[in-house]
């Protein structure tokens, strides 16, 4: 009982009244038990959880492989655009031609967010990748795919989703518009740790902002990362984002993949789909992030 009530006050220094994206309870914690020795070991006593309005959660220990934490972590849920991160890989094994200069054409407009790009504006494919990634532009994820020389870049997707491992994943297109793109968060802490190791994705995805320029006109755009953590303390002092990615959609509600290192220490990957609202969203990584470390121990 002590527990607990120790459980609810930090819950509530963390979120004041009024905030009622973490409460207290609900979730899992798991010790994965096939995982190496070196693995992260409950702290004695420790809370028993944390509830969220996140449809599934998944943290995983970057070093072990570990389960930290789970809910509901192998249903197959829309993603919304944390799809571009697999067309980004998948667009990384052409080996592109960075400087090679792409232009945007109507087959690549897209409903909904924000558009960056107009039919017959042209920009380096370093610039289109980038503003797909640090912007979630859709009309740049399907550029990049349409001018990347896969025939089929649909079946690409799901060919690199199986040699990840992403067991539970299904895609459609490239951009994450459709929902019929789904996975589970347990396949995204797997194309995390593939994405993020690709050093062209984890440093457009840990960009806050990013200005390229229309090689037609000459004229300048700026774009703003939609991941609004990268502003948060998740990114400065004890913590350091080393990539993540959003998306949201009506039937996927909000989204997030985040990979974070602690200072000096341990690397963990953070997954939630279908968080209520944006809010909650950036609310909820931030509680889960200070819930593992706070119970957890990593052994030197």
């Amino acid at each position: 009982m002590m527990n607990l009530l120790v459980s609810i006050m930090i819950a509530g220094v963390l979120f004041p009244s009024g905030v009622p994206y973490l409460q207290a309870l609900g979730g899992e914690h798991t010790d994965t038990p096939s995982v190496a020795v070196t693995a992260p070991r409950r702290v004695p006593g420790s809370s028993l959880g944390l509830g969220t309005t996140a449809d599934a959660i998944v943290v995983v220990d970057d070093a072990s492989g570990a389960i930290l934490y789970n809910e509901h972590y192998l249903k197959s849920l829309p993603i919304a655009s944390i799809t571009k991160l697999l067309t980004a890989l998948v667009v990384l094994d052409t080996q592109p031609d960075w400087d090679a200069l792409v232009e945007i054409t109507a087959e690549d407009q897209r409903a909904g967010n924000q558009v960056y790009l107009l039919p017959g504006e042209q920009v380096s494919r370093r610039d289109l990748f980038n503003v797909a990634l640090v912007g979630s532009a859709n009309e740049a994820a399907a550029a990049l795919a349409r001018t990347s020389g896969i025939e089929n870049f649909v079946q690409a997707m799901n060919d690199k989703a199986r040699s990840l491992g992403m067991v539970s994943a299904h895609f459609t297109e490239p951009t994450g518009l459709d929902p019929a793109n789904v996975a589970a968060a347990h396949d995204l802490s797997k194309l995390a740790q593939a994405a993020f190791g690709a050093a062209e994705i984890a440093e457009a995805a840990t960009t806050s902002r990013y200005t390229f320029t229309i090689t037609t006109t000459g004229r300048q755009r700026t774009v703003q990362n939609t991941n609004a953590l990268l502003d948060s303390f998740l990114n400065s002092g004890d913590y350091a984002i080393t990539g993540a990615k959003t998306g949201s959609l009506d039937e996927a509600g909000y989204c997030l993949v985040l990979q974070l290192q602690k200072k000096d220490g341990p690397a963990i990957t953070v997954v939630l789909l279908g968080s209520d609202s944006q809010e909650a969203r950036w609310q909820e990584a931030k509680g889960i992030v200070d819930w593992v470390f706070e119970n957890y121990q990593w052994l030197e």
